[in-house]
């Protein structure tokens, strides 16, 4: 049987599901992370005041959103993360597959061509940890509400992605705080997840 096929029969849930982070966790490492920001504060100062048990990491993550310093570009993550999904046996275009496309149907003179690019689009609706999806956007962070600006910004490219393509995955490197992003047809996955159920 291939092995794509195979994995689809086995039940979604064998593990349990990540339910995200409690917002009261976050929010009192991101206040206090607001509060020590003008103190050049590190993730282990934070971790230290709040004594929170929250893996270090994450602890940084929610530091930089409250620093308002964009995530670093960590491209090799994404590469990585795609290489995984390839290796699972999907049928998808990445982001620079995607780019090229749109590029030869420009210059071919179609028009009402569509620019977005999510980092992972397959061929047809594919099953990933049990939800039928089109797209998955990947995200080398973690994922929290009161992330200046990136939060919004990651609501509205999803909402666009689904908009665009249908049903959809944001997956997060790091996890997320609970109820991250709301929206019927994007499904939020801790990368961890993934790995497990493409092995």
């Amino acid at each position: 049987m291939d092995l794509a096929i195979e994995r689809n029969l086995v039940p979604p849930y064998r593990y349990p599901r990540y339910p995200g982070i409690s917002s009261a966790i976050v929010k009192q490492v991101f206040y206090t992370a607001m509060r020590m920001r003008y103190q050049s504060p590190t993730a282990e100062k934070i971790q230290l005041e709040t004594k929170t048990s929250l893996d270090l990491d994450i602890v940084a993550a929610i530091l930089e959103g409250a620093l308002r310093v964009l995530p670093p570009d960590n491209s090799a993550q994404g590469t990585s993360f795609i290489h995984l999904l390839r290796h699972a046996g999907l049928a998808l275009k990445d982001e620079g597959q995607q780019k090229r496309d749109i590029k030869q149907q420009i210059e071919a003179g179609h028009e009402d061509v569509a620019t977005i690019t999510p980092d992972v689009l397959f061929l047809s609706p594919t099953e990933v940890c049990g939800r039928t999806v089109k797209w998955i956007e990947y995200k080398d962070m973690f994922g929290f509400k009161k992330n200046p600006f990136i939060h919004k910004k990651h609501v509205k490219q999803v909402r666009r992605y689904k908009d665009q393509f249908g049903d959809g995955m944001i997956v997060y490197k790091l996890g997320f705080e609970e109820k991250h992003i709301v929206q019927e047809g994007v499904h939020c996955f801790l990368e961890a997840e993934i790995i497990s159920w493409a092995q």
